[in-house]
């Protein structure tokens, strides 16, 4: 039986074996280290050399003349050494000489010999100062190479400044600094030789130069770190740069702008504009028209007349207050906040000859930027726009403008010029639309998003307690979601979304059955009970249903809990995707003072609505709905009325259109499609649970909860407690709410069903050429889509391999690395230690896969199958293909092979696969770890005396790149479970049992 103590007395043995100074190979080319073990243990170590990844784009792929088995190559000597650039040269030595000096200094001892044997010469001229890596990876025989100081004198005179033997598989690769313009000289050559690893052969010589990244520390601009940048980066940006500093800690330096305290208020003069910033000022909040305008700069201004002055503070950047005031700390006159100046504030204001005004400047919320201020003299003349549409343009001055029911606008400015020749005069032009809408057809009536009211005439009973039957308020759900699927379905006609003309009552009704609304049908989701509304996975479930019943596998649906409004803004900028948001309603049970802090409050969650999303307006902080109740838009609120009239009652008199739930209203005509109704809400960021933003009508918050909760409560989802959470007076003052007090209702976005195209794959044209889009917008182009995950290659202008298909071709499993079958004994951590994994298919020793024959642009037809997964890292992935030519690609995974797993690679183009396997104790690779390895271990790797030997995916057990005694050390740890390893001992090298390829 197998146990500690037989290894134990094997250990005894090999300390004997391996008491004297064992010479190791360098891994990256420098210095080689012997070390001893004497009855202790020595540290483990490694070396990381980089791997070179794809070639430079300005690289090119050179054929040297190197000669053929039949005749020496013509850099055979070094006095002929010919000149080799960055990219990827082949290369063949089948016929080479030797006569290079042997290094047993840098080059390691190969079978008892530090030669290079049949060695060929290169010069080349560094193109950075930096990494310089040179790698014969891609070779079919046992290499070496090294590289020297000189260039022009043979032989060199020198050792090697860098040399290595071995680094992938028996093949070699180093890296080394080099300084740009300096020229070197590359060797490269082979091994002793053996029958299984021949000493010459053929291959590519892959040259990367890469300069080393600087120092890395904050960019600061304006008070304001940009990012952690290199000091050149942020230079060239006309910025500050803070070495060793990072932008989550440090604070970039800023002086205040002038003006920034009262007392040190900028003067300003009679009609001479200042334009001034407030970035950077500090302040405190004094005003009465503004919300947390606490960063102020102040200016002053000494009246030359007396009479009516304007003070104008037009076109900020930001959202801005205005406030006038007798003294630093005095009486505050007039405050204006959005006023006539568009952008920016007017206040007119009676002053006195010889008397001084403060003038305080400011920003909601705490915001800065630029501005022009002006003081006009009194009573001058400026463009006053009003009547209309469009406006009218006359010449008055402010107060008589402002007393004609006008808007003064900015001093100077005049009437008489249209520019656009849209018939606005320009002084009169409105506010830039910062409005994107779910509109397509260039807007036009038939491209708007529908606005369907949920009471359609439904043949169910009603739940609304209404004696009509067929009215059912709770259909809120199915009514947003139709919205959206009906747009799509005339966004894109050829998807096979519903479209159905003016009577959309049985998509209605079909959605909701699906979304078990109401209970009517069996949850999709094991919502259980008899409950109102709709639960937002039922809703995502049922639209699913609808999706696969019609729309061919071109859209999907998901559930975002807690959207920011951000998300919704990018979702409706992409013009193809259906948004449908559930709003909560979040109502204070009870509130506890927290004094000078903030407030204790309990919640309650009491129902929800759906509604969906027609606009966005992310400049401003507005989004437009189509809400299945209480269209607001057409009764003069907020909000815009798309189309021709469509007053429910059939007049066109808003004033005479009955009540919402009145049995009269003519609900059908929304169902028009050119009939549209978008109701305006500002976005307020939440202060309780359930989401990050509330819906909130002309800035107040409470005012979407106090309109629809009581018709909601209890629907969507229900009434359950929310719990309790604190809300501090700072965030109260920030977002401009009132003191929480008890009944309040708070409308929270809590949830968005999004309805879009499936994810981009590639697109084929007829020509074979590719694009990456979804397969909706790849149909409509009438391309082909070219299946789920495929991705273009970008292998050229006109056809692409992806779109042409895999090219026929067998990986060779001889010319492959590692060889098929390999098992990697090596394993320098614990296997639930958290770090790195290093070993065969980790970014520093990728897979080299050869195919035959050797065809390119096969980059996408590699996949990766293990038997098990990584229990720290995860799953396993293909991340990079790179071609080094001559049918030859190196694979780089996610992460190292999974331990005690089978992995296997395989290739699309015929089927076949490489078989690769991580056992970290089976060193002899017989399928079972016991002591026979730790024999194994010694005999074949330490001493030498096997043949062939077994390389070093079995021998350098603990990773360091080298074979030592210290690996026998690892090994008995790992077969034993000491220091933290898990016991390998007798286990089974585990078997692929038809789960790969």
């Amino acid at each position: 039986m197998h146990n500690r103590f037989s290894l134990a007395m094997l250990l005894a043995s090999a300390v004997m074996l391996c008491s004297v100074d064992t010479p190791a190979r360098s891994s990256d080319g420098g210095q080689v280290e012997t070390r001893a073990v004497r009855g202790g243990r020595s540290s483990d170590r490694s070396s990381t050399v980089k791997h070179p990844g794809a070639a430079p784009k300005n690289s090119v792929r050179v054929s040297a003349a190197s000669g053929s088995v039949a005749g020496t190559p013509v850099n055979d000597n070094c006095a002929n050494a010919i000149l080799i650039l960055d990219g990827v040269t082949a290369f063949n030595t089948l016929a080479a000489t030797t006569d290079g000096p042997d290094e047993p200094l840098v080059c390691g001892l190969d079978f008892g010999s530090t030669q290079i044997q049949k060695d060929i010469w290169y010069e080349y001229d560094a193109t950075c100062t930096g990494d310089l890596t040179v790698s014969l990876c891609s070779g079919d025989y046992d290499s070496k190479v090294a590289i020297y100081d000189v260039c022009g004198r043979c032989p060199p005179g020198q050792p090697a400044k860098s040399c290595n033997d071995d680094f992938c598989s028996v093949q070699s690769q180093f890296t080394t600094p080099v300084v740009a313009g300096g020229c070197y000289t590359i060797r490269v050559g082979g091994g002793v030789g053996t029958q299984l690893f021949p000493a010459s052969g053929t291959g590519d010589v892959f040259i990367s130069c890469d300069n080393p990244p600087g120092p890395i520390g904050a960019c600061c601009a304006a008070g304001a770190c940009l990012g952690n940048r290199e000091q050149a980066q942020c230079s060239d940006l006309g910025q500050l740069w803070f070495e060793d500093e990072d932008c989550v800690d440090f604070i970039c330096p800023f002086d205040p702008p002038p003006g920034d305290a009262c007392v040190d208020a900028v003067e300003v003069f009679t009609n001479q504009p200042l334009t001034a910033t407030s970035v950077g000022a500090v302040g405190t909040d004094v005003t009465t028209c503004g919300t947390n305008d606490f960063r102020d700069i102040w200016h002053i201004w000494t009246a030359d007349c007396t009479g009516i002055a304007a003070f104008e503070q037009c076109q900020p950047d930001f959202d801005s207050t205005m406030a006038i005031f007798d003294s630093c700390g005095g009486t505050q006159l007039a405050c204006s906040d959005d006023g006539f100046c568009r952008p920016g504030e007017t206040i007119l204001l009676d002053v006195i000859q010889g008397e001084t005004y403060f003038i305080r400047i400011a920003g909601h919320q705490g915001a800065t930027g630029t501005y022009t201020l002006n003081v006009d003299a009194c009573d001058s003349e400026r463009a006053c726009c009003g009547g209309g549409p469009p406006p009218i343009c006359i010449t008055r001055t402010a107060r008589q403008c402002l007393l004609q029911g006008g808007a003064p606008q900015a001093v100077g400015s005049m009437c008489g010029t249209d520019a656009d020749a849209n018939g606005v005069d320009d002084a009169c032009e409105p506010p830039m639309d910062t409005w994107i809408w779910q509109d397509f057809n260039g807007g036009a009536p038939d491209g708007y998003l529908p606005d369907m009211d949920q009471n359609l005439d439904y043949d169910n009973a009603d739940s609304d307690g209404d004696a009509t039957t067929g009215v059912d308020d709770l259909y809120d759900a199915a009514a947003a979601v139709a919205d959206g699927l009906v747009w799509l379905g005339r966004r894109f006609p050829f998807a096979g979304l519903p479209t159905s003309g003016t009577d959309h009552a049985p998509l209605i009704q079909n959605l909701a059955e699906r979304m078990a609304t109401n209970a009517q049908s069996a949850s999709p989701n094991g919502h259980g009970g008899s409950y109102l509304g709709s639960f937002a996975d039922d809703v995502a479930a049922g639209v699913r249903a609808i999706l696969n019943s019609n729309a061919n596998g071109l859209m999907q649906v998901a559930v975002t809990s807690e959207p920011t409004f951000a998300s919704v803004v990018d979702w409706v900028a992409t013009g193809d995707q259906g948004v449908t948001l559930l709003v909560g309603f979040y109502h204070v049970e009870g509130v506890n003072v927290v004094p000078g802090s903030g407030f204790v409050v309990d919640w309650r969650r009491t129902g929800g609505h759906y509604v969906t999303v027609a606009g966005v307006d992310s400049v401003n902080n507005k989004i437009a709905l189509s809400d299945p109740d209480a269209d607001r838009a057409e009764v003069g609120a907020p909000g815009f009325v798309r189309g021709p009239d469509h007053n429910h009652d059939g007049d066109a008199d808003p004033a005479t259109t009955p009540n919402f739930g009145d049995v009269n209203y003519a609900h059908i005509r929304h169902a028009v499609e050119t009939n549209a109704s978008a109701d305006v809400y500002d976005v307020t960021p939440a202060i309780g649970p359930g989401g990050t933003w509330v819906l909130s009508a002309q800035g107040d918050p409470l005012s979407y909860g106090a309109l629809l909760a009581p018709i909601y409560a209890a629907a969507s989802g229900g009434s359950m407690v929310a719990g309790v959470e604190f809300v501090s007076d700072a965030d109260l003052l920030t977002n401009g709410y009132p003191d929480p007090v008890v009944c309040q209702t708070y409308a929270v976005i809590e949830a968005a069903i999004v309805v879009a195209p499936v994810s981009a794959q590639a697109c084929c044209a007829t020509d074979t050429s590719c694009v990456d889009a979804s397969p909706l917008a790849c149909l409509e182009t009438a391309n082909t889509p070219a299946g789920a995950g495929s991705v273009c290659l970008g292998n050229g202008v006109g056809a692409d391999d992806v779109c042409v298909g895999c090219p026929t071709a067998t990986i060779d499993i001889g010319l492959s690395l590692p060889p098929n079958g390999t098992v990697d004994a090596r394993q320098p951590h614990a296997l639930a230690s958290p770090l790195p994994r290093f070993g065969i298919g980790s970014p520093s020793e990728p897979i080299i896969i050869k195919l035959n024959p050797a065809l390119p642009g096969a980059e996408a037809c590699f996949d990766l199958c293990e038997t098990d997964v990584d229990a720290i890292l995860g799953a396993n992935s293909i991340v990079n293909v790179t071609h080094l030519g001559g049918g030859t690609y190196v694979i780089a995974l996610e992460h190292a092979i999974a331990p005690a797993a089978v992995t296997t690679i395989s290739y699309s183009g015929d089927g076949s696969f490489l078989t690769l396997t991580a056992h970290p104790a089976d060193v002899n690779a017989d399928g079972v770890a016991t002591e026979l390895d730790a024999v194994r271990l010694i005999t074949c790797c330490i001493e030498g005396s096997c043949n062939p030997l077994p390389g070093l995916y079995n021998c350098d057990v603990d990773r360091s790149g080298l074979t030592a005694p210290v690996d026998l050390l690892r090994l008995i740890d790992t077969l034993n479970g000491a220091d933290t390893f898990a016991p390998w001992l007798d286990t089974q090298t585990v078997t692929n049992a038809g789960q790969c390829p």
